[in-house]
């Protein structure tokens, strides 16, 4: 019998059993994984936190100091993705940088400077293929704060600026497809 703070997960074959908590003072729900036996066929620790997210959430990128931005989490893609102007490849005393420009949804110019980690082949969901540079930056999910790779492309014609794919979160989300902005701060109550 299902106990009210548990939920099931079905990843492809594999069904897990999910405790779900409520920290009461952020507001936040995590889960973790209930049983030995599912941990240990996905390969983590059964006392490995997941944070509890919604299909879209605000999110920010400190290493870019961009302080909020809207995402698409999108675990059919497997590397996630940053809208960017004016992207050059620059070697600088020998070493290949990255600069680019990215607009915040409040019309704030950002130009950023990033190293160079790799340049891939990127086939995009219209099925055209593009080589893309990557950067690595941290990435902020309500408290959570972890590294991951982004590759850079025009995005203006995408409804997000931001796709988060499989890669950054996968062992550390799960993820409410029905639900969005599940990280993002309650407002107080005017009293």
């Amino acid at each position: 019998m299902k106990k009210p703070w548990q939920t099931n997960v079905c990843l492809g074959e594999l069904f897990i059993i999910f405790e779900i908590s409520m920290n009461k003072k952020t507001d936040q729900m995590s889960g973790k994984l209930a049983n030995k036996e599912s941990a240990k066929e996905i390969g983590l620790n059964q006392r490995t936190q997941l944070v509890l997210i919604g299909w879209r959430e605000q999110v920010s990128l400190p290493d870019f100091k961009i302080k909020s931005l809207k995402a698409k989490i999108d675990t059919g893609a497997k590397t996630s993705a940053l809208h960017a102007d004016q992207i050059d490849v620059l070697t600088i005393k020998g070493k290949k940088i990255v600069k680019f420009m990215f607009t915040s949804e409040d019309g704030e110019q950002h130009v950023i400077k990033s190293p160079l980690i790799d340049e891939r082949i990127i086939k995009s969901s219209n099925g055209e293929k593009t080589l893309r540079p990557v950067v690595k930056t941290t990435l902020k999910m309500g408290e959570t704060l972890f590294e991951i790779e982004v590759t850079l492309i025009n995005r203006d014609m995408m409804g997000f600026k931001m796709l988060i794919g499989r890669e950054a979160i996968n062992g550390r989300i799960i993820i409410h497809p029905a639900k969005h902005n599940l990280l993002k701060p309650k407002k107080e109550s005017a009293s």
